[in-house]
């Protein structure tokens, strides 16, 4: 399992799943439009390499003045492509 951790002001997401250097590349030049996790059942669909994203954890920043606590937020969604990331071509 990889993780790859986007940070945006205060918040962080982290990104869990395999094979996710193509999402690092489509940040990099400024391509990816979306992502989204998605359930175990379409591993099945997946070619060997494919990227998979299995899960996405946020982490808010507190607000000011506040300590920092982690977040149970489960941001699962309904079915899409398969790969689970969108890139703009």
């Amino acid at each position: 399992m990889e993780r790859l951790v986007l940070v945006f002001g205060g918040t962080e997401v982290a990104v869990i799943g395999s094979h996710l250097s193509p999402i690092m590349e489509a940040i990099e030049e400024g391509r990816l439009i979306w992502i989204r996790d998605l359930p175990e059942d379409y591993r099945a669909f997946l070619k060997p390499g494919e990227t998979f994203i299995e899960r996405l954890e946020v982490n808010e920043g507190p607000p000011e003045g506040e300590p920092a606590s982690p977040s149970d937020d489960d941001n699962r969604g309904g079915p899409g492509p398969f790969h689970g990331f969108g890139v703009k071509l």
